[in-house]
């Protein structure tokens, strides 16, 4: 092992937080590519008819467009985030229980 030790074994078991990406299964986004328009759609229970809080954050973790929605009784919520530039964000949504989800988007 030489000068730098490390453990054999590692016991994460008291890890109180578990972190799901993109959360892909929860929310989509249509059109995707879009031009600042589009559609949050969700057929989770705990998203459906709820006010959310959406972030639209860059690669370098800067969060360039904030909003509030509400998911419609079908799951979907409309948004209007226009004069974004060109590239690839992360929508995060979260609801006022702290459920939160996120999924990619091209802005073109």
């Amino acid at each position: 092992r030489g000068l730098w030790k490390s453990p054999r074994y590692v016991d994460n078991s008291n890890v109180g937080i578990s972190i799901i990406p993109f959360a892909a299964d929860v929310i989509s986004i249509a059109p995707n590519p879009s031009h600042g328009e589009f559609d949050i759609i969700t057929n989770n229970a705990s998203f459906i008819a709820q006010n959310v809080t959406i972030n639209i954050i860059d690669m370098l973790g800067k969060t360039v467009w904030s909003g509030e929605a509400k998911f419609d009784a079908s799951g979907r919520a409309s948004i209007n985030a226009p004069s974004r530039a060109a590239g690839h964000y992360i929508v995060d949504v979260m609801t006022q229980n702290g459920n939160r989800a996120k999924a990619k988007i091209a802005i073109q």
